[in-house]
């Protein structure tokens, strides 16, 4: 019978077994890497997330534990500014009565303030009281009067107000530099209690204050206040009242938790900010459910495109058939490619082994001519040929001279010559393996500079299949290897620029259609990767409505971060309480700083829209002017306000004005991205086109207004890129 007939025989025997074998291997090449893959990206993106939250945490804690801070020390600063006054350090009271009147007056959440002697006697209160009362036992008394510096009680209930306070305790140095008395004043804690209160972080986080011995202060739950209740014992708390900063994941009540701690050191109190770690990773759940969805969708595909391609697997059967027609025509350079070790390999190295003494003469005759017909053809290539000692024994030219030698400085030198110390293990490696193969290969040129190339190699091999040396052409891929150098460190720049951009996307809030009394819409469009303009509103109480834009000068991560740093600090400051220029007074405050070290600045416009008095209260640190559309005259106002942009001054005072509106009205605020967007000819928008913009769509939804804005700007513009982000936020008044 001919060898193909009996192959065909053995073929159709085998064939159902084969089958099966390829459907569950490709199967298993699909699942298995999804649900790695699944597994992986699960892991990796739990631990972000469980990052983030753990930064966010410790900067919420920071920032509040600073704000308090802030509050404390402004206080004992002011202590000990009185005592060096000379009404105070006389020891007189009547000349230290007036003082003290003087710093509660001025100080709306001082209590009471008031001298002893030096033994604790009351000389002197605020509120021209005097009974016989010894301060000696306190403990804040006793320490100051050791230690001769200031002092903060614990946690103190008012028995006259019934508030709570701190009591701060500051010693009056005698002429000979003992403590002749005591000023002490006592703090209302509520604006401090409030801020805390006020702190929430995903549905169920919250903040609290604790003393140096691990009792609560200050807590949500008003119970453990009441209690003192002792939490020295969880993580957090031990932590901070150590003196230390951070975040920590701990367990409580069966529960874990993560937590962002503070310590404040002029109380020695630690400010925990903590989260339960399920309201932190709740994003996890939806995606391991879509990636299960994916896979389930995929196994289904896979099975099924499997099924259909089944036959197209068995074209090495019927290549090995065509290969036994050729070797019975008299082809003996067939090769039967089969590599795997069940039936149809064995049939195919036994047909190889059967054509391989036939092809022996001729390969030898072959490999004489490839090697000389090389050289030939590749004579623009490096061409470099080793003896079985790896000894140069021949280069061309083009290969010196990408080494930067002659050809007769190579001949006889070691390829270790050529390579670096930490590359020659792994060349040898490859060297070992004693096949033909292409790799990349870094060699060191003779000044020392690195020769990227592309290695084919070849092994000689002699008359008794022993291997007498390699032959090789090698392409210089220097110029390729920077090139692929620079295009990585971009794409990583890219990554930094991906996580700012979505560190900004998160801090802008999404605006409801309608709160009480208006209706909302706003937009942000950066211009580069990561842009600097902010929005955001506030309902501190009902009926009131806060609305802040911002532009952060830059398109960077310092920008994004700053602005999520923005975000932080207005939350915390915005109350009732402040008015617009006070809250942008304190914004400038706190973040002077950080503004300064970034060589950045922010342009920012605060108003506050009250429902029920139908009035709009702002102010300005700089920025563009916002439009007020009249409905009844159809007419626009610009909202003017004197003010600096933040992060110039540490100290600046900023004009309030008002406004009153009537239903129908739009006040539409927005960035410079907006009037200073250029077409092709380098001419700007301006404010006009925005007015007539905006005009046009006065009698619809914000929305639609923003919508139609954004679509005339991208008309204007063209095809030319804008240079500064957009933001814009429009309120209608109902």
């Amino acid at each position: 019978m001919p060898v193909n007939q009996r192959l065909k025989s053995v073929f159709a025997m085998i064939s159902r077994s084969l089958r099966l074998k390829l459907i569950i291997a490709f199967a298993a090449m699909a699942i298995v890497p999804l649900m790695l893959a699944n597994f992986l990206s699960s892991r990796a993106y739990e631990r972000a997330i469980t990052s983030s939250v753990f930064e966010k945490n410790r900067k919420f804690a920071e920032t509040i534990a600073g704000v308090v801070n802030q509050m404390l020390s402004e206080k004992i600063r002011m202590t000990r500014v009185a005592v060096e006054s000379s009404a105070i350090s006389s020891m007189q009271p009547s000349e230290q009565l007036p003082m003290l009147s003087s710093l509660v007056r001025q100080h709306g959440d001082l209590l009471i303030a008031l001298t002893t002697t030096a033994s604790g006697d009351l000389l002197a209160r605020s509120d021209g009281t005097h009974s016989i009362i010894n301060y000696s036992d306190r403990d804040y008394f006793k320490k100051a009067v050791k230690s001769g510096n200031t002092e903060v009680s614990d946690v103190l209930i008012s028995k006259t107000t019934g508030k709570p306070g701190i009591a701060i305790a500051e010693p009056i140095i005698g002429p000979q530099g003992d403590v002749a008395g005591m000023l002490i004043i006592t703090m209302d804690l509520q604006k401090i209690i409030d801020l805390v209160a006020r702190t929430r972080i995903g549905k169920n986080g919250y903040a609290f204050i604790v003393n140096a011995d691990g009792r609560v202060l200050i807590h949500p739950d008003r119970t453990l206040v009441d209690n003192a209740a002792d939490v020295s014992d969880l993580a957090p708390a031990r932590a901070v009242i150590g003196g230390n900063n951070g975040w920590v994941e701990y367990d409580y009540n069966g529960q874990k938790r993560l937590a962002g701690y503070h310590y404040l050191p002029i109380t020695r109190w630690g400010l925990i900010v903590q989260q339960p770690l399920h309201d932190a990773l709740h994003e996890i759940t939806s995606v391991r459910q879509t990636n299960l969805g994916i896979i389930a969708s995929t196994v289904l595909i896979v099975i099924a495109v499997v099924f259909a391609i089944a036959r197209y697997l068995f074209k090495p059967i019927s290549m090995l058939t065509e290969a036994a027609r050729n070797v019975a025509a008299g082809n003996l350079k067939v090769h039967a490619e089969c590599s795997s070790t069940d039936e149809i390999g064995t049939l195919a190295r036994a047909f190889n082994n059967m054509t391989l003494q036939l092809q022996t003469r001729d390969d030898a005759l072959r490999r004489s001519r490839e090697k000389y017909r090389r050289i030939v053809d590749t004579a623009n290539e490096g061409i470099w040929a080793l003896d079985d000692n790896r000894r140069t024994s021949f280069v061309n030219t083009r290969m010196a001279e990408m080494l930067g030698y002659t050809a007769e400085e190579m001949i006889g030198k070691e390829i270790r010559y050529f390579l670096f110390d930490g590359d020659m293990a792994n060349h040898l490696m490859v060297m070992e393996e004693g096949q033909d193969r292409q790799y990349e290969q870094r060699w060191r040129r003779r000044d020392g500079q690195e020769l990227w190339t592309i290695v084919s190699s070849q092994t000689i091999i002699g008359d008794k299949q022993q291997s007498c040396g390699s032959f090789a052409m090698l392409t210089d891929i220097t110029e390729r290897k920077k090139n692929e150098q620079l295009m990585l460190e971009k794409a990583q720049t890219d990554k930094v620029f991906e996580i700012a951009q979505n560190i900004q996307q998160s801090f802008l809030p999404d605006c409801p259609w309608q709160l009480e009394g208006v209706y909302m819409a706003c937009r942000c469009e950066p211009a580069a990767h990561v842009g600097g303009d902010y929005y955001d509103f506030f309902v501190p109480q009902e009926g009131v409505l806060d609305v802040v834009i911002a532009d952060i000068t830059g398109h960077n991560v310092g920008s994004a971060l700053l602005m999520s740093e923005t975000h932080i600090v207005l939350r915390a400051l915005a109350h009732i309480s402040r008015t617009p220029a006070q809250l942008l007074a304190e914004a400038n405050h706190h973040l002077y700083e950080d503004l300064l070290r970034a060589e950045l600045q922010i342009s920012m416009f605060y108003a506050r829209f009250n429902s029920t008095s139908r009035c709009i209260t702002y102010a300005s640190a700089g920025h563009n002017r916002p439009l007020l559309y009249s409905a009844r005259t159809g007419r626009f106002t610009d909202l003017d306000a004197e003010g600096m942009i933040l992060g110039v001054m540490h100290q600046v005072d900023f004009e309030e004005k008002a406004v009153q509106v009537s239903s129908g009205d739009l006040l539409f605020m927005y960035t410079d991205g907006v009037t200073d967007t250029e077409d092709r000819l380098g001419g700007f928008f301006g404010v006009e086109r925005l007015k007539t913009a905006i005009a046009s769509r006065s009698g619809s939804h914000p929305q639609e207004i923003i919508t139609h804005v954004s679509h005339v700007l991208k008309q204007f513009a063209e095809d030319k890129s804008r240079s500064d982000d957009v933001a814009m936020f429009a309120i209608k008044i109902i």
